[in-house]
């Protein structure tokens, strides 16, 4: 790191943490779903050119997916002082069941794997939910929303409609009742992929890469024009590698709108951009 003075702690934010093989989450799984297919991890639609990792990075095992070499590498080398882990499950798989179970042996995984025997106590989780089973989200929420090592709630960018419908309320109802932000981020390995855009499918990586975050605006604007926010005012979102460079426009664009037709929206109480941290 550089000697420019740091005040309060480093926090690497969106630590991807890796299974070592694709069978390792079979483990975690019920019997019943042990033997039902599911995505490989590098699955994915839309690969980057020469793949997710540099090459020299593979050993035995993925890269990423063993606890001592992640730490090392995140506070010895580049100090970092806490690292919030992300784990991606297996994207939107039709079978939404099978989902939900997916997810939950990723909690457990991060946990059993990850979180309890961390020594240093400097590794935080992300508790994954499928958006796609409101109720067992909730249900998986609350069952590890006390442990004080979960510090999120995590759900993918692709998501078949806007996270304001009120569908997906309960679940941001449980988070914020715990207290935890609610972490939007792109998912890999993906089973049944939804449109990187709104608009339908683009036909390249740089395409997609460019694209793709207009999703992250959509799902924020739901969330303000429903007045979820509003609603549960200690509700947090983040959007990992959200493209955070696309939002001043955009958010001019709703204030502009919402200012001009604010009798369609009475529960919002204050401009769209208001609702951003300052």
């Amino acid at each position: 790191m550089s000697d420019t003075a740091v005040v309060g702690p480093v926090i690497d934010a969106n630590v991807q943490p890796h299974f070592r093989d694709n069978a390792e989450i079979r483990r975690y799984l019920p019997a019943a779903h042990k033997l039902r297919s599911i995505p490989d991890v590098e699955q994915q639609w839309y690969q980057a050119p020469g793949g997710d990792y540099r090459q020299d990075l593979y050993g035995e095992h993925y890269p990423g997916s063993d606890r001592e070499t992640v730490s090392r590498h995140l506070f010895d080398d580049a100090g970092v002082h806490y690292a919030v882990l992300n784990p991606l499950t297996r994207g939107n798989i039709a079978d939404y069941l099978l989902n939900s179970r997916i997810c939950a042996a990723v909690n457990d995984w991060l946990l059993d794997q990850w979180l309890e025997p961390d020594t240093t106590n400097r590794f935080r989780g992300t508790i994954r939910v499928n958006p796609e089973d409101p109720k067992g989200a909730v249900a998986d929420i609350e069952r590890l929303a006390d442990h004080p090592k979960f510090v999120q709630v995590g759900v993918p960018m692709q998501s078949r409609e806007p996270y304001g419908k009120p569908m997906f309320e309960p679940i941001w109802e449980a988070a914020a009742a715990y207290g935890l932000p609610v972490a939007v981020h792109i998912n890999g390995g993906n089973g049944v992929d939804y449109p990187p855009t709104f608009a339908g499918h683009a036909h390249t990586y740089p395409g997609y890469a460019a694209f793709m975050p207009l999703n992250y605006f959509v799902h924020l604007a739901t969330l303000i024009v429903e007045g979820v926010f509003g609603r549960h005012p200690d509700l947090k979102f983040v959007f990992a590698d959200g493209g955070y460079d696309i939002l001043t426009p955009l958010m001019w664009r709703l204030d502009t709108f919402w200012l001009s037709m604010r009798d369609q929206t009475p529960w919002v109480d204050r401009y769209p951009s208001e609702y951003l941290p300052g």
